[in-house]
């Protein structure tokens, strides 16, 4: 639950300044914290947004962070199966911006987080 509200909160940081890189960031480690709760849908949406984001900012990720990419990807397909490839091509194909605001909307946590960040 930690995991998963720190990096809400960082999404919602970076989105702020905005840092279209970092955005894909905190979604990845958001992706994380919801397949290690079991939510691999979940996580298969969040990680296809956080590819988006890198794509669109233009970022490589770094050595030292390549290797727990690949082993997050490995997990997440082993959770969805065959679903992988739907369930992050239907997240690949929306606005970032939009999908952003309607995770926010859609997750009571983030909501609140939401709120706060604004004040």
């Amino acid at each position: 639950m930690a995991a998963r509200h720190s990096a809400v909160e960082a999404l919602l940081v970076a989105r702020r300044i905005p840092n279209v890189a970092a955005m894909g960031y905190a979604l990845e480690l958001w992706a994380t914290a919801e397949l290690r709760d079991g939510r691999a849908e979940r996580a298969g949406q969040l990680y296809a947004l956080a590819d988006r984001g890198y794509r669109q900012a233009g970022y490589q990720l770094w050595r030292t962070d390549a290797e727990e990419h690949r082993q997050f990807d490995t997990e997440l397909r082993a959770a969805l199966g065959d679903r992988y490839e739907g369930v992050l091509a239907q997240s690949r194909t929306i606005d970032l911006d939009r999908a952003i605001d309607e995770l926010v909307e859609a997750d009571p946590a983030a909501q609140a987080l939401g709120t706060a960040s604004a004040s």
